[in-house]
């Protein structure tokens, strides 16, 4: 009897150091660590040729961005900073310098509680991800097509106007996320044209730490330091990089020269691109009444600023000016996932010109894979689990209440080449709905759609319409059943044994 008490009783204490370290967080804190280490998406720093006084700044970034991602900045204020490693100091008269050196393992860091106030502190080690030598000289030559800022004014700055800054302040409005406090990322920057043309259908993102800027009646802008991510995990880091918001709208230069005529032609164009969005234009008053913009050209104009109010609550001051009808550019939504090659576009409005598309195929070994052999009574598809993203609506694009997705799916299973395709998406309501598919010259499959979830390319099938939705999997719970009951399991057995 002793030796069975022995034995459970080590079994217990190996178990419990994992538990009680567990306990030390909060429920809050959990949510970025549950082990006292934090995996950020960033190289490891200690392998690469980085001015010292600049680790600090890539590390704290990556940490803000997943702080950022994994939603609890509402409700508090997140504070990290690494711990110093060792300081040199100089002193000139009264003045003290000091230059600082930092451990890129170990960071504190600190969650505030809005309304209490309270605060709880935990140090965690710090772990990064693995070097892709090939994706990191790709990185380095995209930063080389990376715009910065040249001088002490805009200059060098992406400029953001006429309808992709309209885009901009319809998504920032219907925003349900607070960012960290400490870390305001320039969300801004992703909606710049020429920014949508350089990152799409590439691997590549662009993030700018939005620490410095300046705002006035007809502009905003704001710059910082720039994080290159390739998928998802950051290798390069730029400065200063932003946005120069240019309240400025086209109309059609053929536009009369009245108020009235102007403001007709504005709320036109807007009514045109945003038809679901309740858009007003009315008369501001004259340019020279508000404060002097020195870096926007208002030639073109007619002197005076409009004000327009957006689902009344975002509110701007803009001035119009007159373009000819083929230089009035309507931005539409298109992109691709590079890791499987799916690609999706539309010409409805109302998605977010910032918004990123994660895919993935779902593997024929895995059980999500066999629940649907079963609802598809086949072996043979191909099934793709896809979403859409807006980092600056902080939400995820689930259904268009009017307009069409276009999907192009690459086709990889080698049985379904050269056959008539469907793709088959299972509803919650437990209803299949099926659409006819076409193949392009590049051999993906194509169909259209209004919402996104997971998506199974096939031949035609016959399917009951009361087949229930194919099932979530739970994979990290029933790792956990399985640990513990064959935990408990090898107790009995080494208990048995003894007896």
């Amino acid at each position: 009897m002793k030796k069975i008490k022995t034995l459970l009783w080590i079994l217990i204490l190996s178990i419990i150091p994992t538990m009680v370290h567990a306990e030390e967080y909060s429920e809050e804190f959990k949510k970025i660590t549950t082990d006292g280490t934090l995996q950020l998406p960033l190289i490891d720093l200690r392998n690469e040729d980085i001015p010292s006084d600049r680790e600090y700044d890539y590390i704290w970034t990556a940490a803000n961005i997943y702080f950022n991602n994994i939603g609890i900045t509402n409700d508090y204020i997140i504070e990290s900073n690494l711990q110093i490693d060792d300081k040199i100091c100089n002193q000139e008269g009264s003045q003290t310098s000091c230059i600082y050196t930092y451990k890129l393992d170990v960071m504190d860091i600190s969650l505030e509680n809005k309304k209490t106030g309270e605060v709880e502190t935990h140090t965690v080690h710090l772990k990064f991800a693995k070097t892709d030598e090939t994706a990191k000289k790709e990185v380095e030559e995209f930063a080389k097509k990376v715009q910065t800022r040249q001088t002490d004014s805009v200059a060098g700055l992406y400029e953001l106007k006429d309808l992709n800054l309209v885009n901009y302040l319809v998504t920032k409005g219907k925003k349900n996320h607070v960012e960290n406090e400490r870390f305001i990322p320039a969300e801004e920057f992703n909606f710049v044209p020429e920014v949508i043309e350089l990152t799409k259908n590439t691997p590549f993102t662009i993030l700018v730490d939005a620490r410095a800027g300046d705002a006035n009646d007809l502009y905003t802008y704001s710059y910082g330091y720039a994080v290159i991510s390739y998928n998802d995990t950051i290798y390069a880091y730029k400065e200063y990089a932003g946005a120069f918001q240019k309240q400025v709208l086209y109309i059609q230069d053929t536009t009369e020269d009245t108020q009235e005529a102007y403001i007709e032609a504005a709320q036109k164009r807007l009514q045109d691109y945003m038809p679901n969005e309740d858009i007003t234009v009315t008369y501001g008053g004259k340019i020279t009444e508000i404060e002097q913009p020195q870096d926007i050209n208002i030639q073109g104009s007619d002197d005076n600023y409009y004000k327009i109010v957006i689902n009344g609550d975002t509110e701007r001051y803009f001035v119009f000016q007159k373009k000819k009808l083929e230089e009035m550019k309507t931005p539409e939504y298109q992109n691709q996932d590079t890791k499987t090659g799916i690609e999706i576009a539309t010409t409805d409005t109302s998605v977010p010109l910032d918004t990123v598309i994660t895919a993935n195929i779902i593997q024929e070994e895995t059980e999500e894979h066999k629940q649907i052999e079963e609802k598809m009574q086949t072996d043979i598809f191909q099934a793709v689990e896809i979403s859409l993203y807006s980092k600056n609506a902080s939400t995820y694009i689930h259904k268009l209440e009017s307009g069409k997705f276009k999907v192009k799916i690459p086709i990889v299973n080698e049985k379904l080449k050269n056959k008539e395709l469907y793709a088959y998406y299972f509803q919650s309501d437990n209803t299949i709905e099926e659409y006819p598919i076409t193949i392009d010259q590049s051999g993906n499959a194509v169909f259209e759609t209004s919402h996104f979830s997971t998506y199974i390319i096939s031949e035609k099938i016959n399917l009951s319409k009361d087949t229930t939705p194919v099932p979530q999997t739970s994979d990290n719970l029933l790792a956990f059943g399985s640990f513990m009951l064959m935990g408990m399991m090898g107790m009995v057995v080494i208990a048995k044994k003894i007896k």
